[in-house]
């Protein structure tokens, strides 16, 4: 796998049936960022190291640009994000866990 990278899942945490047999279905999608340990972030660190450790957080800003109120050409409500936090591992990786959510009729 390539770094960074970014897995996608989609769930269904409620689906209300109407008429007709069409359901109102609310995705949560969960997007998680896998970044190589870039280095440290705190301020005793040396300036290079901090800026490349950071640069994780331009890549978590422009997929949250692309994503927050997407709408899929009008196929679903226009997505908004639930929450987004790092995960704790014990692997030199840095993953960050965000959720967002839509609604849409099926």
């Amino acid at each position: 796998m390539a770094f960074p990278c970014c897995l996608i899942d989609i769930s269904y945490p409620s689906c209300e049936t109407h008429m007709g047999g069409r359901q109102k279905i609310k995705a949560q999608i969960q997007v998680r960022v896998a970044f190589q340990s870039g280095g440290s972030t705190n301020a005793a660190a040396p300036k290079l190291v901090r800026e490349h450790a950071l640069r994780c957080m331009d890549t978590l800003d422009k997929i949250h640009e692309a994503l927050q109120w997407w709408n899929g050409g009008n196929l679903f409500n226009p997505m908004r994000r639930l929450r987004g936090a790092p995960e704790k591992r014990a692997d030199d990786l840095k993953v960050y866990n965000v959720i967002y959510e839509t609604e849409f009729m099926d």
